[in-house]
């Protein structure tokens, strides 16, 4: 069976408050239900989830599960999410097509980040939690 790993960065979408955990981990449900008591009980990932974001019920944190193996297009899926989420809880309406553009942009950039990072230091023997 293979070896359980995940690391976790954060950051925020400034200038709002919402605080954003990127899991990225060999098994995003286990990760998912190591933290699930914080979330929204309706997020679960589904069997077939190649990757989740979920919030929390005062809306002050947002969760990123994705795998090692996170490709472009499921980044920038899941960065929509965030987005529109953070967005929409701070009263920035779906008209504001620029703002919504430069934050979808800086948000993929932050996930990427992460994720090249954790897949560097899983090459070098990442952070195991349990």
């Amino acid at each position: 069976m293979a070896r359980f790993k995940e690391l976790e960065g954060e950051f925020r979408v400034a200038p709002f408050p919402q605080k954003v955990h990127v899991i990225v981990s060999t098994d995003i449900h286990r990760s998912f239900k190591k933290r699930n008591h914080y979330m929204l009980a309706s997020q679960e990932p589904t069997a077939t989830s190649g990757a989740c974001t979920v919030t929390n019920p005062d809306h002050t944190h947002i969760w990123l599960f994705l795998p090692f193996t996170a490709v472009p297009p499921t980044i920038v899926h899941e960065s929509y999410h965030i987005i529109a989420h953070t967005l929409r809880q701070n009263g920035v309406g779906n008209d504001d097509e620029e703002v919504w553009a430069y934050h979808l942009d800086e948000t993929f950039v932050q996930v990427t980040q992460i994720l090249a990072t954790a897949r560097k230091k899983g090459k070098n023997g990442i952070r195991k939690k349990s």
